[in-house]
């Protein structure tokens, strides 16, 4: 077919039409494909404004913990409300609104922790049909402890027990290992470290070891994380896992066994006499930090053991 001049001016006016918008033409495109080869399809979540239905699990033992839960503003000091568990659960007197932040404090006894969450979004049937919105917090039951204090020549001391210098397993040796061990007494307890914004103060467990009395800084003690002198004493400490003191055993397997040591060295070279000790303690919900500031093991520091030896020459 022979093309005719208006045939050309014709392509040229369909090619400018498009070009300028006059004319869409719309072309199929190929869908997207997905990761596995499916679309996914996400529910988008929701905004709510509903009071917070807080269920606090005992993440070791199972089962609901008892107890009194505070809530704090973002700040973490303006207290909102507060009440006791009931089977686990309280229910907020106050509504608040997704994406919120909040400070939970749980207090059960000596078992503590503070917990800042984000008010959660929900799913679109999830508001519709739930007259609350869950939160749920895992806890603990705090651990108790037994412990030893054993040196490097196989001597056990007992709490209150002589450390002598020169009538040991090795008379005469100045500079020995100590190893001082705690055991977790029940299954399905432990610890559980968390931040305290009201005192602004890491809940650790601690093992802080003071050296006093006359020739205290004569003793040397070596194998910690620091050391401080206050007052007439020489302070040492070491922050430990929480899993040093947690016992959690499932089925018959212990994932954690909740027994923990450590070994230091206890160099005596310089010093004379029988007038000085070391007390060992450990002690959680404290912070070295705060106690060089403060010389204070923490406003609720609980003390799990304590052992006093006297160092004789």
């Amino acid at each position: 077919m022979e093309l005719k001049g208006w045939h050309i001016a014709l392509i040229i006016l369909l090619l400018f039409a498009v070009y300028a918008g006059y004319i869409n033409i719309n072309l199929p495109s190929a869908p997207s494909p997905s990761p596995t080869g499916e679309q996914q399809i996400t529910p988008e979540k929701v905004s709510v404004n509903k009071q917070l239905q807080i269920a606090v699990i005992d993440t070791y033992a199972g089962g609901a913990s008892s107890g009194t839960i505070y809530i704090y503003d973002s700040d973490g000091k303006t207290q909102l409300e507060y009440g006791s568990l009931s089977s686990g659960k309280y229910t907020t007197s106050l509504t608040f609104q997704s994406g919120r932040t909040l400070w939970l404090k749980i207090v059960n006894s000596n078992s503590k922790l503070w917990k800042q969450i984000t008010v959660p979004y929900m799913t679109p049937a999830d508001a519709e049909s739930l007259t609350y919105n869950p939160v749920e917090i895992k806890f603990f039951t705090i651990c108790t402890l037994t412990d030893t204090l054993q040196d490097s020549f196989g001597n056990s001391y007992a709490d209150g027990a002589n450390w002598n210098k020169t009538s040991g397993g090795n008379p005469g040796a100045s500079i020995v290992s100590a190893t001082y061990s705690w055991y977790v007494s029940n299954d399905n307890t432990g610890y559980i470290s968390s931040y305290d914004p009201i005192n602004n103060i890491d809940w650790k467990p601690v093992l802080y070891v003071k050296v006093s009395g006359t020739g205290y800084e004569n003793v040397i003690l070596k194998g910690f994380d620091g050391a401080i002198e206050k007052g007439t004493a020489m302070w040492y400490w070491k922050v430990l896992d929480d899993t040093e003191l947690t016992k959690y055993k499932v089925g018959n397997t212990y994932v954690y066994d909740g027994a923990g040591s450590l070994t230091y060295t206890v160099d005596l070279t310089g010093y004379s006499g029988d007038s000085a000790t070391m007390q060992i303690y450990l002690y959680v919900y404290s912070d070295p930090t705060y106690f060089q500031t403060y010389g204070s093991f923490g406003p609720d520091a609980v003390q799990l053991a304590e052992q006093t030896i006297s160092l004789v020459d």
